[in-house]
Parts: structure tokens; sequence; C-alpha cells
């Protein structure tokens, strides 16, 4: 084998990884992104976003937080 044939398989080697590396990129994006859509909807995810931007106070925050917790139950 020459030169020539080597570098035509390395091209063609490399020309078939990139698109299994975007494609596995975009799958786990995706699913990252999923799975955090999730949990931000998720009742406690609110309840804890809403008192860390002071929303509520700590006393309403833990009310509702042993309400959702023993709804779960």
């Amino acid at each position: 084998m020459g030169g020539l044939e080597l570098g035509i398989i390395a091209l063609i080697v490399f020309a078939l990884m990139v698109p299994v590396a975007l494609l596995t990129v975009l799958i786990l994006r995706l699913r990252a992104l999923l799975s955090t859509r999730n949990h931000e909807k998720s009742p406690l995810a609110i309840l804890q976003r809403r008192f860390a931007r002071g929303e509520i106070d700590e006393e309403e925050y833990l009310q509702r937080k042993r309400i959702l917790e023993s709804s779960d139950s």
C-alpha cells in the first residue's frame, strides 16, 4: 500500500467518524435537556426556586414542603 491509499483510507475513516460524533453529541444534549425539563417541573423544584428568589419566606417554604412530602407517601 502506498501513501495515497493510506491517505484515502484515513479520509474515509475520518469522514465516517464525524457524523457519528455529531450524532452522539446531539443525543446526549437532548437527553440532558429532557431530564432537566422534567426536574424543573416537579412541585418541589418549583417551590425551591420560589424560596431561592425570595417569593416565599422560610416558614411558608417549610410548610409547603412538608405538605408535598406527605402527599408523595
